[in-house]
């Protein structure tokens, strides 16, 4: 094909008119005219097979572009689903990590909040000791009328409870009362004062005795305004809020004992018949 219409081209319309005018006679001039239908009607016919030659091919290259454009963008697709199947994992191994670490860091103050209940028993076991059954005026009248130390939300409850994140129990012989650092911490009822210090978990702490071993505790204190043996009456001030020896921030802890054994301390205040 690719000959033929090379032939032609060099040839052009002169060569068809030479043969034609070259013919001796009649007779030779229609077989001049027939051969030359014959080359006209196989030059179409090359020609409508180079156009859909031409057309298939038109039609092959825009099909291979649709592919090529088609693999471009599942290449694209796959480095993008590598790339956040990378991520994926790296922050699924940051996720354990920071897990793990809460993890430890939970059992770890779990042991600290054994050791420091024990070291809290242990001296209140020592201050027990000091004081004689009876002394002062009864608490036990005043329950459920007593004013709270401070204001703000109760951070949790009292007793063991159950920590559902790490499936593990924790026992509050107290509670967290929420309070901005510098709050004014007052005495929920009359007493003495029988110890004042840093303890080991609860930080700077009072130990007021009611009488008839009744014991009220307030720790976390960022500063103490009484000392050992003063007498203080109900609402009189015994230090201020900080977050000393505190996981849970600024918060007051407190606690309430009789015989040295930590009671539940909301059913002694106004707020629990509210």
């Amino acid at each position: 094909m690719g000959k033929r219409f090379r032939q032609i081209y060099k040839e052009g319309p002169v060569v068809p008119l030479k043969i034609i005018f070259s013919s001796k006679n009649a007779s030779e001039f229609s077989q001049h005219i027939k051969y030359m239908e014959l080359i006209a009607q196989h030059d179409a016919a090359l020609m409508d097979d180079y156009k859909n030659q031409l057309e298939t091919m038109k039609a092959e290259r825009q099909s291979l572009l649709a592919v090529r454009s088609k693999l471009a963008r599942l290449e694209k697709n796959a480095l993008t689903k590598r790339v956040e199947f990378k991520n994926a994992k790296k922050n699924k191994k940051l996720f354990l990590k920071k897990i793990l670490k809460k993890k430890n860091f939970r059992i770890q103050t779990l042991k600290e909040l054994k050791k420091a209940s024990s070291n809290l028993n242990e001296l209140i076991t020592k201050l027990l000791s000091k004081l004689v059954s009876g002394e002062g005026l009864d608490i036990l009248d005043k329950r459920g009328r007593l004013d709270l130390p401070v204001k703000g939300k109760i951070l949790n409850k009292f007793g063991r409870q159950k920590d559902k994140q790490y499936d593990s129990f924790i026992v509050h012989n107290g509670i967290n009362i929420k309070a901005r650092t510098g709050t004014l911490v007052r005495s929920i009822f009359n007493g003495k004062v029988l110890y004042t210090g840093e303890l080991e978990g609860y930080g700077n702490l009072v130990i007021i005795g009611h009488g008839k071993d009744y014991h009220s505790l307030y720790g976390h204190l960022d500063s103490i305004k009484v000392e050992p043996n003063q007498v203080v009456q109900v609402g009189d001030i015994v230090g201020l809020t900080g977050e000393t020896g505190s996981l849970v921030g600024e918060a007051l802890y407190l606690e309430i004992r009789v015989k040295g054994k930590p009671v539940e301390p909301l059913s002694w205040f106004k707020l629990a018949q509210s």
